[in-house]
């Protein structure tokens, strides 16, 4: 257990220090605990609807807008931050990793590029959210519940997981469609106004 939640943080140390070496401006600091808190007041706010979040939509729109880096690290920053409201655990590492590999993915897919179009994005944030997200969050399942070793376990801790990683999926997709773009095109209006660092 300690080895597997050990392994989480040294995965995401890269990143981490990557931003602090980056030597970030007041402006880039600001602009990743604004996102941040945006995220964990969208976790809060939805806080009696479990799996219904906009959390993963707005780490996914941060990955998209300012690159792979920024969004993973507002990813890992706002699992971290709002499971001081929700309770902190053993899955507190891989919710980060789970977040953070979220805004990273949307940034290697998107970031640069042409805008996707919307269904193109509600697509894309189905996917990470309710198999990437999915996936990663429960695989701390092998390490805090000892669910065992073979296929078998492996089937039976994903296939219990199902119905929350598809609800998860779906409301991150119906956040994408309601504000994604709209958000998308502000943030990067942002950035090119104050010449934010990716």
């Amino acid at each position: 257990m300690l080895a597997g939640v050990l392994l989480i943080l040294c995965a995401m140390l890269p990143y981490l220090i990557s931003f602090e070496r980056s030597k970030p401006k007041a402006r880039d600091i600001v602009l990743t605990a604004v996102l941040t808190a945006l995220a964990v007041a969208g976790r809060a706010a939805f806080f009696m609807l479990p799996q219904i979040k906009p959390t993963c939509a707005i780490v996914i729109v941060t990955g998209i807008c300012f690159g792979s880096a920024r969004g993973f690290l507002v990813g890992a920053l706002s699992a971290l931050l709002s499971n001081f409201l929700f309770s902190q655990g053993l899955w507190t590492p891989f919710q980060m990793l789970a977040l953070g590999m979220s805004g990273w993915l949307s940034g290697a897919v998107f970031f640069e590029k042409q805008v996707p179009s919307r269904w193109k994005l509600c697509a894309f944030g189905l996917v990470i959210s309710a198999v990437v997200y999915g996936l990663l969050v429960e695989g701390s399942s092998f390490f805090f519940l000892q669910a065992g070793e073979g296929i078998e376990a492996v089937l039976t801790v994903y296939l219990t997981g199902v119905f929350a990683n598809l609800l998860h999926g779906i409301a991150t997709t119906v956040f994408l469609r309601m504000f994604g773009l709209p958000l998308i095109r502000k943030l990067q209006r942002i950035r090119q106004k104050y010449d934010l660092k990716a």
